[in-house]
């Protein structure tokens, strides 16, 4: 299991049981940088927008407060092989229908980005992208 994975699965565990059931359409996992770790919250929204990314600012649901943090120490500190690697473990936990996943693979999307950056959608529709 590689480290972004050793961190993120125990998060989404622990999200499982708060996810709404209804509601919440889409679902974006928003990154920013800390001084000493990459943070990781997830947002959903009532409504999803292929051609804008505005959706995912329209916050129905969050994770907050709890949020996965992955040191640099873990994962390094540059943004772009990091969002790959995120990017594949989401795909991968999300294709596998486990930790109690099934709402976000429902979802109509499921992204991850950067906040203010352009999102990866890694599901969504009940199909693996």
């Amino acid at each position: 299991m590689d480290a972004v994975s050793r961190y993120l699965l125990p998060w989404l565990q622990g999200l499982a049981a708060s996810l709404p059931e209804s509601g919440v359409v889409a679902y974006n996992f928003n990154i920013a940088e800390t001084l000493d770790a990459f943070e990781i919250e997830l947002v959903g929204s009532t409504y999803f927008d292929a051609a804008s990314a505005d959706w995912a600012c329209e916050e129905a649901w969050t994770s907050r407060p709890s949020r996965c943090l992955i040191p640099y120490a873990e994962v390094g500190r540059q943004w772009e092989p990091f969002l790959g690697s995120l990017s594949s473990s989401l795909r991968e936990v999300l294709s596998s229908r486990s930790f109690g996943t099934r709402r976000l693979w429902q979802a109509d999307a499921v992204t991850v980005g950067f906040v203010d950056g352009d999102l990866v959608r890694v599901g969504g529709g009940g199909a693996d992208v």
